[in-house]
C-alpha cells in the first residue's frame, strides 16, 4: 500500500508531492518524489526523537533501510525548498 503524502492548505489538496512504498514495510521502503529539487529527509519516533537524517539533490527516488530499528510507528518529514510535509511511517516485523 502506498501512502501519498500532499500539500494541503485549509483541507484542500494542492498536488502530488510524494509517494511512500510499500508503508507499512519491513524497514525498506522507496520514496517517488514528484518533482525533481533538493529534498531532505528525517525519520524520529513519535516522542520527536531524529535518529535518521539525509539530503538528496535532484532525483527521482530514495530508497531507505531502517530494518535495523524496532517495529513500531515514526514520523517522516521531507522538506523541499519551499514546503514540508510530514507522514506516519510504519515498520512492522
Amino acid at each position: 500500500m502506498e501512502q501519498l503524502l500532499s500539500k494541503s492548505h485549509n483541507g484542500n489538496l494542492l498536488g502530488d508531492f510524494a509517494r511512500i512504498s510499500p508503508n507499512p514495510s519491513k524497514g525498506l521502503f522507496e520514496i517517488a518524489f514528484a518533482h525533481a529539487d533538493v529534498y531532505t529527509i528525517q525519520i524520529a519516533d513519535l516522542k520527536g526523537k531524529a535518529f535518521y537524517k539525509m539530503q538528496t539533490e535532484n532525483i527521482s527516488t530514495q530508497s531507505i533501510d531502517l530494518g535495523n530499528i524496532a517495529p513500531g510507528n515514526y514520523i517522516i518529514k521531507i522538506v523541499s525548498s519551499s514546503s514540508a510535509y510530514t507522514k506516519k511511517l510504519t515498520i512492522t516485523n
